[in-house]
């Protein structure tokens, strides 16, 4: 689904670049933090929820870390698990008829039921976060006879599994099941490391988080003002707001999804993002309930707006100078960052290769290094964007291999370029990883294709009848 949705703007002429793949990721965070205040809705007036949202508001407009700015597999399953929860959500608090239940219930099970199809690791947020959402919602349902639970479930569970059989019919037409239990399964379920220490994970995450320092902030402050509200609602005997009991369960299921790979990677990190921006509001929300209490006798109907006022300014003023705090500290230039990007000259590699292609031709790379692809404007003359799976020592290497050599036979690209090198993201050793190492490859790459330029950023193959005619 991922790659549908980055190559929308194709469907009208427009080019899959840097910038279109900006847009697309904000669009994705502007949905998600959309969904996210409509949470925030459900028990809290407006003004109250437009002050909740702002931590999570201020942590996208200030962030720059690529891994959370540039669009990623994460953006989208954040997304679809934000509106299910809020579709799941509506019909219990804002009241609803058979059919307009019917119609949230379906929506909500189609967005939960798409999640795992972006991202296979968003399953265990789905599962969970689900099972969070029941829990809020369920002490607000009318109880219903048990012949009509599975009637009124019906919806959702279509909904549920509408994508799963679109998708497995689609499968099942072309013939690829084998495929998509390699790819997209079997192959997804051995890239999770089962036996990492946890504390080596957990660090290794929190150091890569602190490079920036804004991931930190709204984690720490999310944390200690939950805790300070939920002891201070205790000391006060306030009853704790099942919405934050929800937004707690919601955050921990995102947890789990970050920990469950066992790879301490930073985007994974923007799984737990939405939900620590509403453990944060929810907790102010809770300290407006205990303030609430403590009021002398205030007028009826202004009993949670007069709190608010100065409560809420505080709670901005805290944390706009928390994070400004952290840009202080790591000062990155906000004006300039997208400019510099996409005026950024192509690569020797795109610029060599780019003299022997014409438009809609496809090139092969061997390595890491998806962002030719995106230089040259080529579509992709092999399934990979990057040969990672082809290159590590894993039992499914040989099917990715054979998969490999197959695509490029069929599609004869007309550049094979092996992006192994000193100055590559990974795999910097040709001797070890370059493209020699599968000898299948090396062989059909011998007969069919001829060096044109070899340098530290990796060597250009162009097929022997294009490499024969002078270059454009």
């Amino acid at each position: 689904m991922d790659f549908y949705y980055l190559c929308l703007p194709s469907l009208w002429g427009g080019a899959v670049d840097y910038t279109t793949a900006r847009a697309s990721g904000l669009a994705l965070i502007c949905g998600t933090l959309f969904f996210v205040y409509k949470l925030f809705r459900f028990y809290t007036p407006v003004a109250v929820a437009r002050v909740a949202i702002f931590p999570l508001v201020l942590f996208f407009t200030w962030v720059t870390d690529d891994d959370f700015v540039e669009i990623s597999t994460e953006h989208m399953p954040v997304f679809l698990i934000s509106a299910g929860s809020y579709f799941f959500l509506r019909p219990i608090f804002r009241g609803a008829d058979s059919r307009a239940r019917a119609r949230s219930w379906f929506l909500a099970g189609l967005a939960f039921g798409l999640a795992p199809w972006a991202k296979l690791q968003a399953s265990v947020a789905v599962l969970l976060a689900l099972g969070a959402a029941i829990g809020w919602g369920v002490a607000k349902l009318r109880p219903f006879s048990r012949r009509n639970v599975f009637r009124t479930a019906l919806p959702f569970i279509f909904g549920l599994s509408l994508p799963t059989l679109f998708f497995g019919g689609v499968i099942i037409s072309l013939g690829q099941e084998q495929t998509f239990y390699q790819s997209y399964l079997a192959a997804n379920l051995d890239y999770t490391y089962r036996g990492t220490a946890k504390f080596y994970l957990l660090s290794e995450l929190w150091f890569f988080a602190c490079e920036s320092g804004f991931f930190p902030i709204l984690f720490l402050g999310a944390g200690i003002s939950t805790i300070v509200a939920v002891w201070r609602s205790r000391s006060q005997q306030v009853p704790v707001d099942s919405a934050l009991k929800w937004f707690f369960g919601y955050a921990g299921a995102a947890f789990l999804t970050v920990i469950s790979p066992g790879r301490p990677f930073l985007h994974y990190l923007l799984f737990m993002v939405p939900g620590l921006g509403l453990l944060a509001g929810a907790a102010w929300v809770q300290t407006l309930k205990i303030q609430k209490k403590s009021s002398q006798n205030p007028p009826s109907g202004c009993a949670a707006s007069r709190p608010a006022l100065p409560s809420g300014s505080l709670f901005l003023v805290l944390w706009f100078f928390a994070f400004f705090a952290v840009r202080s500290l790591f000062p990155v230039p906000f004006r300039g960052v997208l400019s510099a990007e996409w005026t950024r000259p192509a690569s020797r590699l795109a610029s060599v290769a780019a003299r022997y292609l014409y438009p809609g031709e496809s090139v092969a790379l061997w390595g890491w290094r998806p962002d030719v692809y995106v230089e040259l404007q080529a579509p992709q003359g092999v399934r990979d964007a990057h040969t990672q799976r082809e290159i590590e020592d894993t039992p499914f290497r040989p099917y990715y291999r054979q998969r490999y050599l197959a695509d490029l036979t069929q599609n004869q690209s007309v550049a094979f370029i092996d992006v192994v090198s000193c100055k590559a993201f990974v795999f910097l050793d040709r001797q070890r990883f370059g493209f020699e190492t599968f000898p299948e490859l090396r062989a059909y790459v011998a007969a069919h294709y001829s060096l044109i330029d070899d340098s530290a950023l990796g060597r250009i193959f162009i097929r022997n009848d294009r490499a024969s005619v002078h270059p454009r």
